[in-house]
């Protein structure tokens, strides 16, 4: 008799002994008895869309047959950039396909760009605190000079930057979408916005997207150029986006991430009398959770 795992049949092969497998999805990190795990960002496996994206690798097999079986392929790259552009449009992210960059992962980007020259002939660069633990290793490994700019709950001092690297990998886990990227209300050429769908779909993807002002584009592909981006990946997203599957997805996860913000707020209100933590509405998602975190730990010294 075949085992089943997230709808797909496995059919072993004959006296080739037993196998187990765990339920479709995995736990949910102790969320079943109560608990819920703020100690990581990632999104919670039982919420990974795995018979959604099953279908899209079928469906991806069957159009591009050929091409994803070679090392990589422009018109799949060439689809997904004119799929992007549509989806990046829905959170106000308007560019012309030519000027999205895929990288492998969302992180892979802040490298090349810490390590590529800028017209304004870069000296050094300027990071926000708190900012991301792996990229700060990544530029103490490199020996790259760095200077520091406070972040708190009223933002950043926009008059010290000149060019801004935006990492909006949160923001579709928002409730409510109520403000627009840097890159959006930039007019001077001077804002990179780095999108990740690892949070959105699974972190395993392995796939993100920068859009670049135009006069950058040339130069981080040659700095890049060395770390392709899995075709199988690019046209398993490609499909995923086109059906529709992806926008259903993100209605499901703002439920389940607005509930989690609800529940996180009323614990703030209990058990945080001292205020260490500036929490701002729950309506606001899961970046604004994790930002107001931070910033306690910051101010606390832990």
């Amino acid at each position: 008799m075949p085992n089943w795992r997230c709808g797909t049949p496995f059919i072993p092969s004959p006296q080739s002994g037993y196998y187990v497998f765990d339920q479709a999805g995995g736990g949910t990190r102790g969320e079943e008895h109560g608990v819920m795990d703020f100690s990581s960002s990632s999104p919670d496996p039982g919420l990974f869309p795995h018979q959604d994206f099953h279908h899209c690798l079928n469906k991806a097999f069957e159009i591009n047959s050929r091409q994803l079986f070679t090392c990589g392929d422009l018109a799949v790259t060439d689809n997904l950039k004119r799929t992007l552009v549509t989806r990046l449009a829905d959170s106000q992210l308007f560019a012309k396909a030519e000027l999205i960059m895929l990288t492998t992962g969302i992180q892979h980007a802040p490298g090349i760009l810490a390590l590529m020259p800028f017209p304004n002939g870069r000296t050094e660069i300027l990071v926000e605190q708190p900012s991301y633990n792996l990229f700060l290793r990544f530029l103490e490994a490199e020996r790259l000079p760095v200077s520091w700019i406070m972040r708190t709950s009223g933002g950043i001092n926009l008059d010290e930057l000149e060019y801004v690297v935006e990492d909006d990998y949160m923001a579709d886990l928002g409730e409510v979408k109520r403000f627009e990227p840097i890159y959006a209300l930039d007019r001077t050429s001077h804002v990179v916005c780095l999108k990740s769908f690892s949070k959105i779909i699974f972190p395993g993807l392995r796939l993100g997207a920068a859009v670049l002002p135009e006069l950058l584009v040339d130069t981080f592909r040659q700095y890049s150029r060395f770390a392709e981006t899995s075709v199988l990946s690019q046209a398993v997203l490609d499909v995923y986006i086109k059906n529709g599957m992806d926008a259903r997805h993100c209605r499901s996860m703002y439920k389940h991430y607005a509930a989690r913000n609800q529940r996180l707020h009323k614990a703030l209100r209990k058990h945080d009398p001292e205020h260490w933590i500036e929490a701002q509405s729950a309506e606001e998602g899961i970046r604004a959770i994790v930002e107001e975190v931070g910033h306690a730990a910051a101010r606390s010294g832990r």
